[in-house]
């Protein structure tokens, strides 16, 4: 974790105090001096890599309070850079805050703005950081830290003047309902609460006839002081401060309000100094005067930072993908060693089925060769469903004709009338001879029996693959014999029979 330190540049003193974990704890103090500006340098070379913040509490601060027409975008911008140039010329250490917008007319808005009048009490110190290349995070004030630190029943106040000590003197600072509207700060020369128990009521008076001087309070109006002390010290500010027909005098609890910002050492006196570094560190983005020059190695670190955090991330995820990627492969090896297991299971058992079949006079050998080439002869057997498709339609067409055999035979002609081995690659015909029966009762009457045999062959032709001859007429057509009567011809005959040979080109 980043160290996190603040250094409180006073008249006197730069002051280094380390924020860790809640606490604020003052560590080494320098001069003002150039034996305290080289003293610091060395002290900055053993703090590298430590993140500062400069918390100035000079009486060299200006605040102006301002009411502008509302503009947006980069107008905004340049309005108020050009009312910060007018108001504080020469300084860089300048900055704006918005204190709202009116509610009846143009609603116009209000700005504060203030700046560090003197640059030249931070130029040596920021050199000196420059040149160690520490990390400067911000340059505050005490003033614009100290709303913080007013309760809810305080900043609810219309007009509020709150005092509070510092190493750097008395602090006078002036709110209107919680918002910071002047600050300034009176040096003290011993910073003893003696000491600022009496100058707390003549600068009391002295602010709030200042504020009647610039109008930002008007005659007679009671405005409250609170004076934030420890409350050892209440009853030496009380005997120092009386109410008047103007002030108000309240005195605040700095250890509560301490204990209720979280800060776990209290402090020992009535300074706010290690309540001002608490609060610095734990606010995530504190209104600062640092100008881009002063917080160039801030944002290098910054950057610095961004990327080794970016690269931890993406070393974090490769570690998880590498994880992820390692648990799989050890996933896949169990599912691979399961399915051998499973597959070592199956060959037992299928080892032990085998071994309770009756033995068979055919080897295992032998029998996968006679379903090898009985796989080859099925795959050159063509599929008869086509050819014989043919004779089923036409037998049905034709119901009374009874099928009494069927001599089917793959030949390489035609007129063969066995079937004979075909070389490869030769054309294969299908040749049925087919006996087919005429009932008796087409018997007398040759006529309908030729109609009947016409009818079945145009039945069974159903395009030009198909080619039939009749091998044998249901009656004698030798002209040699002589035709007999009917009743003498089919006396004692119940049936006729005619037979036909059908053949069609098939595919093996």
């Amino acid at each position: 974790m980043t160290e996190r330190r603040t250094l409180i540049l006073t008249t006197q003193s730069l002051s280094s105090w380390q924020w860790q974990h809640n606490d604020a704890k003052p560590e080494c103090e320098f001069a003002v001096s150039d034996d305290g500006q080289a003293a610091f340098r060395i002290w900055l070379n053993q703090h590298l890599g430590t993140l500062f913040h400069l918390l100035v509490d000079l009486p060299d601060e200006g605040f102006h309070q301002e009411t502008l027409p509302h503009v947006s975008g980069l107008d905004r911008k340049a309005l108020l850079q050009r009312k910060l140039n007018q108001h504080f010329f020469g300084t860089p250490f300048s900055l704006v805050r918005s204190l709202g917008r009116e509610r009846l007319g143009r609603r116009d808005e209000h700005f504060l703005f203030a700046a560090l009048t003197r640059p030249q009490a931070l130029e040596p110190w920021l050199a000196a950081m420059h040149d160690a290349g520490v990390a400067v995070a911000g340059i505050h004030s005490p003033a614009l830290l100290l709303p913080t630190v007013l309760s809810p029943a305080a900043a609810a106040e219309p007009r509020l003047i709150l005092i509070t000590l510092g190493s750097g003197g008395l602090r006078q600072s002036y709110f209107e309902y919680g918002q910071l509207r002047f600050s300034r700060l009176k040096p003290l020369t011993g910073n003893c609460i003696e000491e600022a128990a009496v100058n707390t009521y003549g600068e009391a008076v002295r602010i709030y006839q200042y504020l009647i001087g610039q109008r930002l309070l008007t005659r007679g109006n009671r405005v409250p002081v609170l004076c934030l002390a420890n409350p050892a010290h209440f009853d030496m500010l009380r005997r120092a401060c009386v109410d008047t027909d103007e002030l108000v005098f309240n005195f605040g609890d700095l250890l509560q309000v301490a204990h209720a910002r979280q800060l776990h050492t209290p402090p020992v006196d009535s300074t706010t100094d290690a309540l001002l570094v608490h609060l610095l560190a734990r606010q995530r983005a504190p209104v600062q005067f640092g100008n881009d020059q002063a917080r160039l190695n801030y944002r290098r670190w910054h950057w610095r930072r961004l990327i080794t955090q970016a690269s931890l991330s993406m070393l974090a995820l490769a570690g998880l993908f590498a994880l992820s990627t390692a648990l799989a492969i050890w996933r896949n090896h169990q599912r691979e060693a399961d399915a051998m297991l499973a597959a070592a299971q199956a060959q037992q058992r299928y080892n032990s089925l085998v071994q309770s079949l009756p033995a068979i006079p055919v080897s295992p050998e032998q029998l996968r060769q006679l379903t090898t080439e009985w796989d080859r002869l099925r795959a050159g057997t063509p599929d008869l469903a086509g050819s014989l498709q043919p004779v089923s339609a036409a037998l049905q067409k034709n119901p009374q004709l009874e099928l009494q055999s069927l001599d089917l035979r793959l030949v390489a002609n035609p007129d063969d009338t066995a079937t004979a081995p075909v070389a490869a690659g030769a054309a294969l015909w299908l040749v049925m001879d087919l006996e087919l029966q005429i009932p008796s009762q087409l018997g007398p009457n040759r006529r309908a029996q030729n109609e009947a045999v016409e009818r079945f062959l145009t039945d069974l032709r159903q395009d030009a693959n198909d080619n039939i001859r009749v091998l044998q007429q249901p009656f004698d057509p030798d002209s040699a014999k002589s035709l007999k009567g009917s009743s003498e011809a089919y006396a004692g005959r119940e049936a006729l029979r005619f037979s036909l040979r059908y053949w069609r080109r098939v595919d093996t």
